[in-house]
């Protein structure tokens, strides 16, 4: 296509505008593997560049059309990538692409590739790009130290960002400033925060000193990887009012008490998906919930506990709760798909969950429920034949049935960020 024989572009030329620039819109972005907390489709620097040099009418093409100019890539490969020569572009090549992105929204991305993004990088992007903050639409970002203050300093009030995705390497009180200054954009919907729990690990929770100060009434998304108590934890739900997503990655914190505190019941009419990886206290934290319009809920331990490198020492074993099945059964009249793994569900609790009919109506499920309960539920309704046209599928610990595999498969683009794989021992 970068031919200098004018054939060579005459058939394509003859597309519609608007179409040929689709295809060079396609053609410009590279998609990296779709995740929650690192999701990326930005614009190649280098193709960008080759496709203007095809020809005349795609150099005026590119140059007219600010949707080509939107994506700005922190620690983007430029230049040849086998040698030492791979750095940011400079600030006057990101003043000219700001510029001819004219009143587009911006979306600043961060690439994950095979080397480190120095805190320079993320530092002369956000300078950069200061004059358009109000145009933020997207920030991914790493923070250190460094880059946390350089954050602190902007004027976030004026920010039009609606998507933030943060990893943090910082300390917990910069962590508590950062929470304050994302909770100050005024258009935030969407929060995806990586190790929001901050470096060492504390004697506090997380947010401990600012989690009632972040507007979570104002976010339909959000995503954090998280230590808190089981106090921390109803804060959170009873001020996320407006969520219809959110996901936990989550550590009980040392300082919460061994008893179960009673805390009213909190109720989330807009939670349409919910998602927690966390050790055993999860099962009685959520007993304060009622989800009347749930749809996906997913319920695992954590596979990579915080408490690893904190000297915690390992979490409890999960304790049956019946406030726990209590929450199940609210769920299950709305649930299109349900995944539980970890609780220790006795074979007459096991029984019971597995005789409701608003469960036996959920398309997805799969619920682990250790070897010998799964055997004994199974002779029981063998013998019993109380679910006549009705297959429950098991094998080892599980228990379950998929009736809709597009149900099945949207589970996991949902919880992409879980480190699990459900289902495997059916399809």
């Amino acid at each position: 296509m970068n031919s200098r024989d004018p054939r060579s572009t005459t058939a394509i030329n003859n597309l519609p505008n608007e179409v040929l620039l689709r295809i060079i819109s396609e053609t410009i972005a590279y998609a990296l593997e779709p995740h929650e907390w690192l999701p990326c489709t930005p614009h190649h620097y280098q193709t960008r560049a080759v496709i203007k040099g095809v020809c005349r009418k795609w150099h005026h093409l590119m140059d007219s059309s600010p949707e080509l100019w939107t994506s700005f890539t922190i620690g983007d490969p430029w230049g040849d990538q086998t040698k030492a020569n791979i750095i940011m572009p400079s600030r006057g090549l990101l003043e000219i692409w700001q510029a001819r992105s004219r009143d587009w929204p911006i979306n600043i991305h961060l690439y994950s590739g095979p080397f480190a993004v120095q805190p320079d990088d993320s530092i002369l992007m956000m300078t950069t790009l200061l004059p358009s903050t109000h145009r933020w639409s997207r920030l991914d970002l790493a923070f250190d130290e460094r880059t946390a203050e350089a954050f602190l300093d902007l004027d976030h009030l004026g920010f039009g960002l609606k998507d933030i995705r943060a990893s943090s390497f910082c300390c917990a009180k910069m962590n508590d400033q950062l929470l304050r200054a994302f909770g100050q954009c005024p258009n935030l919907e969407r929060l995806v925060w990586i190790f929001a729990v901050g470096l060492p690990m504390t004697d506090q929770p997380t947010f401990h000193n600012a989690l009632h100060l972040f507007p979570w009434e104002r976010l339909c998304h959000i995503s954090l990887e998280v230590s808190w108590t089981s106090t921390e934890f109803c804060s959170f739900f009873r001020s996320s009012t407006s969520a219809q997503s959110i996901q936990l990655n989550m550590q009980q914190h040392p300082a919460d008490s061994s008893g179960i505190d009673l805390h009213p019941i909190i109720t989330l009419p807009k939670l349409r998906y919910l998602g927690i990886e966390s050790a055993s206290s999860i099962y009685y934290y959520v007993g304060c919930l009622n989800l009347p319009g749930i749809q996906y809920l997913a319920i695992i331990p954590k596979m990579a506990p915080l408490q690893d490198s904190s000297g915690w020492g390992a979490p409890p074993a999960a304790v049956a709760n019946p406030l726990f099945q209590d929450f199940l059964e609210r769920t299950m009249p709305s649930a299109q798909a349900m995944i539980i793994h970890g609780y220790p569900f006795s074979n007459l609790n096991a029984i019971r969950l597995f005789s409701n009919e608003c469960l036996l109506r959920i398309p997805v499920l799969e619920i682990e429920v250790g070897e010998s309960t799964a055997v004994a539920v199974i002779e029981y309704f063998e013998l019993s034949g109380l679910l006549t046209g009705h297959h429950i599928e098991h094998q080892g610990p599980f228990m379950g049935w998929c009736y809709d595999s597009l149900r099945c498969c949207a589970v996991r683009d949902i919880f992409s960020s879980f480190y699990f794989n459900y289902h495997v021992w059916i399809h």
